[in-house]
């Protein structure tokens, strides 16, 4: 009811646009960030995730806050559901995870190490899948890369040692 009557104030080809964009989304893959402590890079894996086409990410608070940063996010946000878990006195990351795990994720880590499967090698048709970016600086914690359900890397060809979150 509301959709239509606000509506009548959008042109047809708009209203085509939304339509086509929503019709697109996913929540067959959605993304995890734990303690990501810098603005810029949490809200640029936002931004890249609208683009994307998924519709939620999960945001980890237990030792860093996430603030917007409004110049790198460029309204994205505003088209996304942020779940955050910043509740004091339990553990969010097991809070986030049994929440995936009843939602019907396998929770995949992201971690340089060589015993992960490589990303080329990842069953995308296995079901719906939580990709977990750790901290800029340690990576993924300890309980993360116990509970997930496999570790995956991406191969790297440079002298780097890691990619950026962003």
């Amino acid at each position: 009811m509301l959709f239509e009557h606000l509506g009548q104030f959008v042109s047809d080809h708009k209203k085509a646009f939304v339509e086509q964009v929503v019709a697109q989304r996913t929540r067959y893959v959605t993304v995890v960030l734990e303690n990501i402590y810098q603005s810029q890079n949490a809200s640029a894996v936002v931004r890249t995730c609208e683009c994307l086409g998924l519709q939620d990410l999960h945001i980890i608070e237990d030792t860093a806050q996430y603030h917007l940063n409004i110049r790198v996010l460029k309204g994205s946000y505003k088209w996304m559901n942020l779940m955050r878990y910043k509740a004091k006195e339990i553990n969010n990351t097991e809070a986030c995870f049994n929440h995936l795990r009843d939602q019907g994720y396998r929770i995949l880590v992201a971690d340089p190490a060589a015993d992960g499967i490589s990303i080329d090698d990842l069953d995308v048709h296995a079901g719906k899948m939580a990709l977990v970016f750790g901290n800029e600086l340690r990576g993924a914690s300890g309980y993360v890369l116990q509970q997930a359900d496999e570790k995956i890397r991406i191969p790297m060809f440079g002298f780097t040692e890691s990619f950026n979150v962003s």
